[in-house]
């Protein structure tokens, strides 16, 4: 966390890491409920929440993200949902 919040990283708001890791909105939003613990530790809230470059840029990377991006794509395709809550 402590590197993540380096301010030579930066922050990019929830409604644009979508388009950093290739999503769709709707498919980054039921990646975001599924995975909000994560995002609610490392995310800052400042008016609306913010994500860590860092973080984003790390998760692109890893290996197997494509077939996260496509599980979640196929959700949101489909129409699914997640309760968050």
């Amino acid at each position: 966390k402590e590197e993540y919040e380096k301010e030579e990283h930066g922050y990019t708001s929830v409604e644009n890491a979508a388009r950093l890791l290739g999503m769709s909105k709707k498919a980054f939003d039921l990646f975001l409920c599924e995975h909000s613990d994560i995002f609610k530790r490392i995310g800052i809230y400042d008016t609306k929440w913010y994500l860590p470059n860092l973080y984003l840029k790390e998760v692109v990377e890893k290996e197997g993200f494509d077939l996260v991006r496509l599980k979640y794509e196929t959700l949101a395709k489909n129409g699914k949902s997640l309760s968050c809550l």
